[in-house]
């Protein structure tokens, strides 16, 4: 900003204002997503819950922590492409949310063996019906706290990023 403001001749003292520091993610590690994903499959916890919902909250972990998606992406999936043997490659369609901030495209799984430890090749949609995107990304964050899971779901797309990085993927190739 002071750049511009010089550039018109423009005098402004920028100092003393607010010094944003951006808040520090807790990337989860391999281990404890695989940790996590197994509690957030627990049926019922004290003040109950839905019960036959574990399974179908375990599929979307699992899915946002192998595809690096954004919650809310686990709404746009096209399950008609999805999931097919050999590479089980993930599409999705931008049109079914709506013009978000989500962008039709093909996810790789990584680890390619989590397809097959979170049964990821069945989809198991029962919390998906009739869900919106704000109220499907309320109920997983209720979910995730009431199951003492220490780091958004979000964060699952960010270490899906730093894995694919790990794994020799080039940083452009994530991005897109």
């Amino acid at each position: 900003l002071k750049v511009f403001c010089d550039a018109f001749e423009f005098q402004y003292k920028f100092s003393g204002l607010s010094k944003y520091k951006p808040r520090e993610r807790n990337l989860p590690t391999d281990d404890e997503i695989i940790e996590a994903w197994h509690k957030i499959q627990i049926e019922k916890i004290s003040g109950g819950d839905c019960e036959g919902v574990g399974a179908s909250w375990g599929w979307v972990y699992g899915v946002i922590a192998t595809y690096g998606l954004r919650p809310h992406e686990i709404l746009a999936i096209d399950y008609e492409k999805s999931f097919q043997p050999k590479n089980y490659k993930l599409y999705i369609n931008e049109t079914i949310t709506e013009g978000t901030k989500t962008g039709s495209r093909v996810v790789f799984p990584l680890h390619f063996e989590w397809v097959d430890l979170f049964d990821l090749a069945n989809p198991k949609t029962k919390v998906l019906i009739n869900k919106t995107i704000v109220n499907f990304s309320i109920l997983l964050g209720i979910r995730t706290r009431q199951r003492e899971i220490n780091f958004p779901a979000y964060n699952l797309r960010h270490r899906y990023a730093v894995r694919g990085h790990e794994l020799g993927v080039p940083v452009d190739d994530m991005a897109r």
